[in-house]
């Protein structure tokens, strides 16, 4: 007689799928957002490309003053719309907007359009809008940040990092996850003048 073995289903695509849950998990930490809950007064929205997103840090700035980080690595500012598209149902008491170092090949209006899209959105559902400069130690200074500079709206507060060359990564754009720290501390006095200070992380 010859014998017969049960056939038993390959693990493999187990092994694939848990491996897919991680890398979707590790990728939601780098930006994305999640829902921020609807009618909440200190609700925080965070837009912009891998500075807001918190590339080199634990702890991004805009996590570390309890926002909802809707970021993404490489960011442009045409692809940044989508950003405020996904949180415009939650209607954020603040949007903090930092975003411009990708624009390169995109139409020269494209940040100022983005920012106006975004100022005016805010102001609908009664919001504040608040755009974080780029503490850059490159010289002479980069077309880019002149015109994030101009791209400001009226009246639109652009809050300046101020960072030590120490606090800002080896490629000279990104802060370190100090920076964050200290871009975060920066911002805590524009997000007191309105609902009451969000809960955020301190260490």
């Amino acid at each position: 007689m010859i014998a017969t073995r049960r056939w038993r289903a390959p693990r493999v695509p187990i092994l694939v799928a848990l491996v897919a849950f991680t890398v979707t998990c590790a990728a939601g930490a780098r930006g994305g957002g999640d829902p921020i809950p609807r009618g909440d007064p200190r609700g925080i929205a965070c837009i912009g490309d891998s500075s807001a997103a918190g590339i080199y840090a634990t702890h991004s700035w805009c996590e570390r003053i309890g926002g909802t980080n809707f970021a993404r690595e490489g960011a442009t500012p045409t692809e940044a719309l989508a950003q405020l598209e996904a949180l415009r149902s939650a209607r954020p008491a603040f949007v903090v907007a930092q975003i411009g170092a990708n624009g390169h090949g995109e139409p020269s209006h494209a940040l100022a359009h983005l920012l106006a899209e975004t100022e005016a959105a805010v102001e609908r559902w009664g919001g504040k809008l608040i755009v974080i400069d780029y503490p850059l130690t490159i010289w002479p200074e980069m077309r880019w940040k002149r015109e994030l500079r101009a791209a400001v709206p009226a009246g639109v507060a652009l809050v300046d990092p101020a960072l030590p060359w120490y606090r800002i990564a080896a490629d000279h754009i990104h802060p370190t996850p100090l920076g964050h720290r200290d871009i975060a501390e920066r911002l805590r006095p524009h997000l007191s003048r309105g609902p009451a200070a969000p809960t955020a992380v301190t260490r």
